[in-house]
């Protein structure tokens, strides 16, 4: 399975264009044709959750709220955001939207 397919039915149940003009769901990094044999799903993606997720081996996280809101200024050490260049290779992070209130 890949990480589109999985993207697939999610968006199956909670289209795209349900989201509002200010959310920002959908594949955030990652490749949509990689293999996904293993996903953790979250609230929050943090450094921890990442963490964990290398540790399980886990190829996607699908987080409620997304790794990136609002458009990166750069990139630095300074945040876990900013710090996840290496993993950004080994995970794909895909954010859903809201259903509802």
């Amino acid at each position: 399975m890949t990480v589109k397919d999985i993207l697939n039915c999610i968006t199956e149940i909670a289209p795209l264009q349900w989201q509002e003009s200010y959310d920002n769901a959908g594949l955030q990094v990652g490749d949509l044709n990689a293999e996904a044999h293993k996903a953790l799903i979250c609230l929050d993606i943090t450094e921890e959750i990442v963490n964990e997720a290398i540790a399980k081996h886990c190829d996607l996280i699908i987080s409620h709220h997304p790794l990136i809101f609002r458009g990166l200024k750069h990139l630095t050490p300074q945040t876990y955001i900013e710090r996840g260049t290496p993993w950004l290779e080994k995970l794909a992070f895909s954010s859903t939207l809201r259903i509802g209130t």
